[in-house]
């Protein structure tokens, strides 16, 4: 059987909008994030900025892996956290926001001169009725507040049949 999991993460992305990029075989609008012009960068230098490895990096203008596509955005992503079962995020955000904390200047840094969003992002997969508590806590929040990072949630719920996904 399944448990209740929770990965979390930090991340730095290009800042962009969704915009129409054209119309399919079928004169369909076909609509897809694009990066601000100004807010491409090379993922190698947060990692040296921050001196934290990253988890996962895109570069603007890298095919993405097994697609004939080019991804339109750069991204950083780090500091992941994932446990199951997970009933507590708010230890996960701590462990991020512990580690990033003393980073918030050249986070700061890197936002102004590379024009990117940054976030937290928790990504929940609750099977049955074994759900995490939601609760970001004071020093999550405050961190957020003072790098102007967004909190994302993905939430996945599964039936209790759900065995296989």
């Amino acid at each position: 059987m399944n448990k209740t999991s929770c990965y979390s993460y930090f991340y730095i992305e290009s800042a962009g909008e969704i915009k129409e990029i054209g119309t399919d075989e079928c004169g369909r609008t076909i609509a897809d994030f694009v990066a601000d012009e100004r807010s491409n960068f090379d993922p190698d230098e947060i990692t040296e900025i921050l001196g934290i490895i990253p988890d996962r990096t895109v570069r603007m203008g890298e095919r993405i892996k097994n697609s004939a596509r080019v991804s339109r955005f750069s991204s950083w992503k780090a500091c992941a956290q994932d446990s199951e079962p997970c009933f507590d995020v708010e230890e996960q955000l701590l462990n991020i926001v512990e580690k990033l904390s003393p980073l918030i200047p050249k986070i700061l840094e890197i936002k102004k001169k590379y024009n990117v969003v940054s976030g937290i992002n928790i990504v929940p997969h609750i099977y049955g009725e074994q759900s995490p508590a939601l609760d970001l806590g004071a020093k999550v929040i405050e961190f957020c507040y003072l790098t102007g990072s967004k909190i994302g949630v993905d939430i996945y719920v599964y039936n209790d049949g759900d065995e296989n996904e």
